[in-house]
């Protein structure tokens, strides 16, 4: 990312980021049935997400407040397990889809960065609503709105 002084104690910027997640959650239920799935169980899995954003901050004391705003993607993975639902000998054969999609939409957040010599840690905030995408009747039909929210430190080295 870049920063620069757009007057005596207000900083714009502006940066990159792309994080691995691996975020799982489970929905499930005995008599669910979601595409050709009988009894099935959906996970979804976050594999990675990614931002450009832009950041607005007051400075004081080495101290910076900042606030950051900007475009959002990741990329899921829809997963969908059970069985066929067809009696067979010793019943219904274990069945399994997976679909993986990238959402893009929008992230918003706040945050308190220190510097620290040319190292500036930082302690942030980010809501980010990767929007809608539809996966294949394989794992349902139903388009899936991706939403997370989450806690961020770090650090970033500082050129002069």
């Amino acid at each position: 990312g870049y920063n620069f002084v757009l007057v005596d104690g207000i900083v714009a910027g502006i940066q990159g980021d792309v994080d691995w997640a691996n975020e799982t959650g489970t929905t499930g239920a005995t008599s669910l049935t979601v595409g050709p799935v009988h009894d099935a169980n959906l996970t979804s899995t976050i594999a990675w997400t990614g931002a450009i954003t832009g950041r607005l901050g007051v400075t004081m004391s080495g101290l910076m407040l900042y606030g950051l705003g900007g475009v959002a993607a990741a990329s899921d993975t829809l997963q969908n397990s059970g069985n066929d639902g067809l009696p067979g000998l010793g019943g219904p054969a274990p069945v399994e889809s997976d679909v993986t999609q990238t959402h893009v939409g929008w992230t918003a957040g706040g945050g308190v960065a220190a510097l620290l010599g040319p190292i500036e840690g930082f302690v942030e905030y980010r809501y980010s609503d990767y929007g809608t995408a539809a996966y294949t009747a394989a794992v349902g039909a139903d388009p899936i709105h991706l939403v997370d929210q989450s806690g961020r430190v770090g650090f970033n080295y500082h050129m002069h």
